[in-house]
């Protein structure tokens, strides 16, 4: 048995347990990927009470090096990957040494039993971990059958470790690997005995390409963008890249990006990231100018990414509810624009609807189209319902909310619906002023006997020229025009009757 060199500082390793449970996890299959396996397989044993008694990660790459032990293992903050970008054709993920170590953030006690090619023959050996050492025992000649690659077993668990043994853990690793996975199609990771498929919760992926970015220091840097839109629910996170889609970094992408109603992750690839990852500067916590610059312009460009793809959705939606007859505007030649703001209104809480309700696809025709007839004459008789539909009827997240708000100001489309509404309802109010006074019928019924003295006209005039009225005389028709922020008022010449109830217009 052979003691190998391993002198960690505490807090390097409290630093090393503090890892998440998917992040610990995907070193070790990115250790397996980087080594130049094409197979990873994930095995979880589970107690009696359904918690996690053992990991293994297997995977069929090239193995454990036994004369370089020391140096991979001891040499902590050191890597072999460090000055190769390659291994078996495919981009190199870790090069911090530090990978390896990662499984002891899910376990206290660590074994990796290694069979790896020398001299034409297979040997095979196990190192051992525990409360801060490693041991290794001698290699021994194995039979040629075996299979060279390396099995890591992770046990004495303490942590639950739940989202590992959550049913959504295969669709969180797909996430993290989608664009290698992507890349690199002939490579499987197996999870719990199940494949993990980006493609069968992708609905598509979008590739963009940004403009060079121009650093502080005069350099230009080359980034590309990659949104994947998932069809179950999941966070949305910004992972930072290298060029080929090694996730180096992430970070949640709440009240960065709007997009309501997707479901997405960002990949931003640059090998801009890569340098910054070597120097330990890549946090975002603390971010720097520059990385602060190069996010500012892909959120850019996700979000009007974001901003297509959500008329793209209200577009076919919107046929697909006329020919299913749940559309709550008739067909018309010519739409006036209040109700061509009532319409996109509507498309936009109608696709939320869709999306939030999931009892709404299952619902019969009838009563979708009385829901979405509901949602409309809310809309036209009360503009300001639309908060209330967004925070009461589709019970959204908050920061969906905040997302379907901001895209409601963007649009300006309920302001305004506002203020025809209150336009219109002002000019049905002087459509019945005018037909008191000036309809003669309505004169003689309403104004009979009233004479309307010189006196009062200098009243009204006065009243009608204070700080509150504007008063335009017309050349052409010989009438006066009162105007205020309410009301607009035309007194023709004929104009011969008015009395005291109107002086609070």
């Amino acid at each position: 048995m052979k003691k190998i060199p391993f002198t960690p500082q505490k807090d390097f390793l409290a630093r090393l347990s503090n890892a998440g449970s998917l992040q610990a996890l995907s070193e070790l299959i990115w250790n397996g990927l980087d080594a130049g396996s094409d197979t990873i397989e994930v095995e979880l044993e589970r107690n009696g009470m359904e918690g996690l008694e053992e990991l293994r990660v297997i995977d069929r790459g090239t193995g454990i090096y036994y004369p370089h032990l020391d140096s991979l293992f001891g040499d902590l903050g050191d890597s072999w990957k460090k000055n190769k970008t390659r291994e078996n054709g495919r981009a190199i993920h870790g090069k911090k040494g530090q990978g390896r170590l990662k499984a002891f953030a899910l376990g206290n006690e660590v074994r990796w039993r290694s069979t790896y090619l020398e001299d034409s023959k297979k040997r095979a050996y196990t190192i051992h971990g525990r409360d801060g050492e490693l041991q290794a025992s001698d290699p021994v000649t194995v039979d040629e059958n075996k299979p060279v690659g390396t099995e890591v077993i992770v046990s004495s668990i303490v942590k639950s470790h739940g989202a590992l043994l959550d049913e959504s853990a295969p669709s969180e690793i797909a996430k993290i690997f989608a664009p290698y996975l992507s890349q690199y199609p002939n490579v499987s990771i197996v999870y719990d005995g199940a494949t993990v498929d980006p493609s069968a919760h992708q609905i598509c992926t979008k590739d963009i390409y940004l403009d060079p970015i121009q650093l502080s220091d005069g350099k230009t840097v080359n980034v590309s963008v990659s949104v994947v839109e998932w069809n179950i629910e999941t966070k949305r996170e910004i992972h930072l890249c290298d060029a080929n889609g090694v996730s180096l970094y992430e970070t949640s992408a709440l009240g960065r990006i709007r997009a309501p109603g997707f479901h997405f992750t960002a990949y931003i690839k640059s090998d801009y990231f890569v340098e910054l990852d070597q120097e330990g500067k890549l946090i975002l916590d603390d971010l720097l100018p520059d990385v602060d610059l190069v996010l500012k312009n892909s959120k850019k460009a996700i979000s009007k990414y974001f901003r297509r793809r959500l008329a793209e959705r209200q577009s076919g939606a919107v046929e697909r509810w006329k020919a299913e007859e749940i559309y709550p505007f008739e067909e018309k030649e010519q739409i006036d624009p209040v109700e061509e703001a009532e319409r996109q209104v509507f498309d936009i809480l109608a696709i939320n609807v869709e999306s939030y309700l999931p009892s709404f696809d299952d619902a019969d025709k009838k009563t979708r189209k009385f829901t979405f007839k509901l949602i409309a004459q809310a809309l036209k008789q009360n503009p300001e319902s639309v908060q209330e539909i967004i925070s009461g009827v589709l019970n959204l997240k908050k920061e969906d909310q905040e997302d379907l708000a901001e895209l409601m100001r963007q649009t300006s489309l309920t302001s305004i619906i506002s203020t025809a509404k209150t336009v219109a309802n002002r000019l049905n109010f002087l459509i019945g002023l005018e037909d008191l006074l000036f309809d003669k019928e309505s004169k003689k019924n309403y104004w009979r006997g009233i004479n309307c003295t010189k006196s009062w006209r200098m009243k009204l005039g006065s009243l009608m020229k204070s700080s509150r009225y504007q008063a335009v005389k017309s050349d052409s028709t010989k009438s006066w025009k009162y105007t205020s922020e309410s009301l607009e008022i035309v007194v023709n010449p004929s104009f011969e009757r008015v009395t005291e109830r109107d002086a609070w217009i």
